[in-house]
Formats: C-alpha cells, sequence, structure tokens
C-alpha cells in the first residue's frame, strides 16, 4: 500500500480531463490472489475501492472519489492456446497485440487507445471501428475470473449462468437484472439488460461497480489480410456512401468518418489529402480484392481522391491519423484550461441522416469551434465541442444536453461504447427515467451491498442511500 500523497495524485487523472480526484492510498496486487485478500481487508473496513487500469477512460470512471486504488498494473499474465487467451487485467490491448503477432490470429475489438487494459476494456464492454463487423467485446468473452466486493474469487464461464425470472446468481447471491429494455442500438449505458442474459454479461459493461475484473479468457479469430484505404469527398454530407458500404458482399469491417474540421486538425499529419476536402472516409475491409469497394467510391459525384495503404508503413500512417485527431482536440483543450465536451450517441440507422442534419445546423448556429468523427457506419459519430473560455463552456452544456434529448428520442444512447462513469450520470437518467436507475441501484446493492466499489461511476455517491 502506497500512501505518499506525490504518488497517489498520480493515478487522478484518465482521459476524461475531470478534475477533483481523491483517494488515501494505491494498492498494487501482484496476484490475483492478492487482489481476493485486499477486498477482504476493505470489505471488512467498509474502505471504498476505485479501480485503475491503463487510464485512458474518457468519462471519468478511475477517478477515485474517496477510499483507496486498486491499480491492475502489475497483473501481465497473457497465455495463448489454440484459438483462445488467458489475460489478466493490467495487460494493456498494446501487449496483447505484440503477443499476437506472428500467430495468424488477432483479437477484433480495437479501440482506437491502445493503452487501454483489459480489464477496463470489459469494464466498458469496448468496440472500436471493428465493431460495425465484429461487435463488442462481451461477444469474445469466454469467461471471467473476478473478485467480488467481500474478497470472494468467482470464476463465470459463459453458458454457464444466465438470468432466469429476472435474477442472475452469483456465488450464491441472486442479482436482479434484465428488468427493462435496451434501446435497439450498441449501447454501453448502464448495465446490460436482457431477456436469457448470461452472469458475464452483467459483468461486461459494468464499469468497476460491481466486480473487480482479475482475468479474462478470450476468443480469437483467424486474421484475414485487411485492405486499409482513405477516400477524401467534398461535402460531408456523404451517408448514401456510407449505406452503400454496408452491403455485407463488400466485406467492410469499419468507416470511420471525419468532418471538415477534423481534417483541418491533421493536415499536417496527412498533406497529402486534398486541400479542399469536406469529408473523409477511412474504410478497412478483409482481403485485397477492392474493385467492388473502388466502384462504389466512384458513384459518388463528391469524391476527391482515394488512397491505399499498400504496405505495412502508411497502414500505421492512416492508424496514427486517426489517434491525430482527438489528440490534437486534447492538446487545444489543455492549451485553454478547459474540458472538451465530446459526445458518444448512436442512434437507429434509419434515424441518422435527419441526427446528421440536426448535429450540423446546431453546431454551426452555436458558432462555437467543433469536430465531429467516428463510426459513422454504426450510426455513431463523436461530436467534440472545443469552447475557447468559460461561457463558451457553459453554452456547450447546454447545447450537449440538447443533441441528448434529440438523441433519446429518436430511440437512441447517450453511450455507445465509453460508458456512463462520472461524467454522463446526469445524461443516463435523461434517457432511462429514475424507475429504470432504481432498478440499476438494485442490481448493485444485490452485488456490493456497502456499495464499495467504484464509487460515483453510473451512479452519483448518494445512491448508496437508497
Amino acid at each position: 500500500m502506497i500512501e505518499k500523497k506525490q504518488f497517489i495524485e498520480t493515478y487522478f487523472e484518465d482521459c476524461s480531463g475531470l478534475a477533483g480526484g481523491e483517494a488515501d492510498a494505491v494498492y498494487i496486487p501482484e496476484s490475483v490472489e492478492e487482489v481476493s485478500e485486499f477486498m477482504r481487508n476493505c470489505y471488512e473496513k467498509r474502505i471504498l475501492v476505485t479501480v485503475s487500469g491503463g487510464r485512458s477512460g474518457l468519462v471519468g470512471g478511475a477517478v477515485p472519489q474517496g477510499g483507496v486504488i486498486l491499480s491492475t498494473e502489475h497483473l501481465k499474465k497473457i497465455e495463448i492456446k489454440e484459438e483462445t487467451a488467458l489475460l489478466q487485467a493490467g495487460v494493456t490491448l498494446s501487449e496483447f497485440e505484440n503477443a499476437l503477432s506472428g500467430s495468424g490470429l488477432f483479437y477484433p475489438p480495437d479501440p482506437t487507445e491502445k493503452n487501454a487494459a483489459i480489464g477496463g476494456m470489459i469494464a466498458t464492454d469496448a468496440s472500436g471501428g471493428r465493431g460495425f463487423y465484429y461487435g463488442r467485446t462481451r461477444v469474445y468473452i469466454v469467461s471471467l475470473r473476478v473478485a467480488l466486493s467481500d474478497g470472494s474469487l468467482v470464476n463465470l464461464r459463459r453458458g454457464n449462468t444466465k438470468e432466469r425470472d429476472g435474477f442472475i446468481e452469483i456465488n450464491g447471491n441472486k442479482i436482479p437484472c434484465a428488468s427493462y429494455d435496451m434501446p435497439p442500438v450498441k449501447t454501453a449505458a448502464g448495465y446490460f439488460s436482457k431477456k436469457g442474459m448470461d452472469a458475464v454479461d452483467i459483468l461486461a459493461g459494468s464499469e468497476g461497480t460491481l466486480a473487480i475484473i482479475c482475468e479474462a479468457q478470450v476468443r480469437l479469430l483467424k486474421k484475414p489480410h485487411f485492405s486499409v484505404l482513405a477516400a477524401f469527398f467534398a461535402e460531408e454530407n456523404i451517408i448514401e456512401t456510407v449505406e452503400k458500404l454496408k452491403d455485407p458482399k463488400l466485406d467492410v469491417v469499419s468507416v470511420e468518418y471525419f468532418d471538415s474540421n477534423s481534417l483541418k486538425l491533421a493536415f499536417r499529419d496527412f498533406p497529402a489529402m486534398p486541400a479542399n476536402a469536406g469529408s473523409a472516409l477511412f474504410i478497412e475491409k478483409k482481403g485485397q480484392y477492392l474493385d467492388d469497394l473502388a466502384r462504389v467510391l466512384e458513384e459518388s459525384e463528391a469524391l476527391l481522391d482515394v488512397f491505399v495503404a499498400d504496405d505495412g508503413r502508411r497502414k500505421e500512417l492512416f492508424r496514427n491519423f486517426r489517434h491525430s485527431v482527438p489528440e490534437k482536440i486534447n492538446e487545444k483543450m489543455r492549451a485553454r484550461g478547459l474540458r472538451k465536451l465530446g459526445t458518444d450517441f448512436a442512434v437507429p440507422s434509419g434515424k441518422f441522416p435527419e441526427i446528421f442534419a440536426f448535429y450540423k445546423k446546431t453546431l454551426e448556429f452555436s458558432g462555437m469551434e467543433y469536430a465531429i468523427f467516428g463510426h459513422i457506419a454504426e450510426s455513431h459519430l463523436h461530436i467534440n465541442m472545443m469552447p475557447e473560455n468559460k461561457r463558451e463552456y457553459e453554452a456547450a452544456r447546454v447545447i450537449y444536453a440538447v443533441l441528448a434529448e434529440k438523441i433519446i428520442s429518436s430511440g437512441g444512447t447517450i453511450s455507445a461504447e465509453h460508458g456512463i462513469g462520472k461524467i454522463k450520470r446526469e445524461y443516463l437518467s435523461m434517457m432511462y427515467g429514475q424507475r429504470i436507475i432504481h432498478h440499476m441501484i438494485e442490481t448493485k446493492k444485490a452485488a456490493d451491498g456497502r456499495f464499495l466499489l467504484g464509487r460515483g461511476n453510473i451512479f452519483l455517491p448518494e445512491a448508496n442511500i437508497l
């Protein structure tokens, strides 16, 4: 247990920019058994515990609000066997991908941040660009080994424990679940809820509030050849082209959109792009045959140019481009001393053209600096508002709420992949209403009766008195 103030304070931030973290100590276990022993001690003494992994989250989930921090950074075991991998929670995506190098296998979930830890990816049910084709983290979980708030270690294998009559039994506790309908889109807003759901699914996406992810066995797939290309367009609205790219016959696995403001931010990193580009699509597909894909792109009169990543160096350049846009935004906001306001909304595909137009109209009317990018094939874009001062910051908060209301009324979600954490709690209440929030609190209470885990994540801290 480390109690040195200057050391502890290095754990008070993640990538959300949320300030105000506080904790009395940091504990860094070397084994799963040490996690168990530590949690037994915290349970007996009623000490709050916030789990910290790669601290790459965007909603403040790892920012502690009292108690102690449990860091998984030394839980690094990787065992690859046939087409599965056993991973401890502290393994980063980069480390995992390096371990798979040369094996002919790959792990499909691909968040932009390669320093994301596996435990955090499970805790938020991460997806990334390839989620359009391959799905979310939960799809690949074979089993979990978790520590409950009382220190009990529990092994959960997919298929062994399922929801029955509104409950899932974990270590003798009946956990209420599947009591409400989720929106018909990819969503990471609150606890997973579906009739017949597996015990693994209640923990995937639970943001460190129900149990501590210690180890996971995940499925791997045979790695195909991936072709990557960037298409630049004169116009920002290229939804018709995107719809054509969704044709399963094209084997497209990822379609990433960048508006003109995003392109301006990254121009120095990709100076070959057309200077008059209004938007771009970064497309990844299986296989090397590109003729059908090229025909779809050429049908757009707005197409300006196409670049194909025909070697490893250029593929890396394209990946860096995708990463550089949010980095440039974060740098700009740090210089202004303000936190960006970024959305994680998704809507049903039939509603997307209307929502896209609403985004543009609302943001242009505001006069505020902004950039839009994201997973357009899943009707899931990240709007990043970049206020220049506190007055604009407050205006951006109002705009965020207006956009959230529109998303909810359109049957969408206020968090498609980042989770709720401490930043989006009010929007979760807006999305579901207090009755369903209360159902979620009952789930929390059954799994963590002393409300020790993940204080402030998903619910306000006061939820522990309900």
